[in-house]
């Protein structure tokens, strides 16, 4: 028997020492309620695929030290997070401060990615030295 979840407010995925139950939480989700809901996941790995279903299913989405893994088991970029999600009203990511795997090329050209002017609200913590600030008030202007 498969089991579905249905979300109708806020999922927080917080384990200690359990760094793979979101991606076995995220292929049953079957929708959110009335409203997509709330999710926020913490010191988790989960599988590109899993991140862009995860996307298309909620309203806020927080990532607290979270690494999305491409189909060879290699961390994604930031930028490939963005290209990626499907826009949401609130997007919460909080970088690995030993590991970002985003270039400064790449922190340049975040500003290009034409959905990115839909999202509410775009939060980063412990944003690594190589953002660029100046294209970041290049895209506010």
């Amino acid at each position: 028997m498969m089991v579905k979840l249905w979300l109708t407010g806020t999922l927080s995925v917080c384990p200690a020492g359990e760094s793979h139950v979101a991606s076995s939480l995220v292929p049953k989700i079957y929708k959110g309620g009335i409203e997509r809901p709330d999710v926020t996941l913490s010191d988790q790995i989960m599988n590109a695929d899993d991140f862009i279903v995860l996307c298309s299913k909620v309203f806020y989405l927080d990532l607290d030290f979270v690494t999305v893994n491409d189909g060879d088991g290699n961390p994604v970029s930031f930028k490939w997070l963005l290209e990626h999600q499907t826009p949401c009203d609130h997007f919460t990511y909080r970088f690995r401060t030993s590991f970002h795997n985003t270039s400064k090329a790449d922190f340049k050209e975040l500003w290009k990615i034409p959905h990115l002017c839909y999202y509410g609200t775009l939060y980063l913590v412990d944003v690594p030295k190589e953002f660029d600030i100046d294209s970041l008030l290049s895209f506010l202007k």
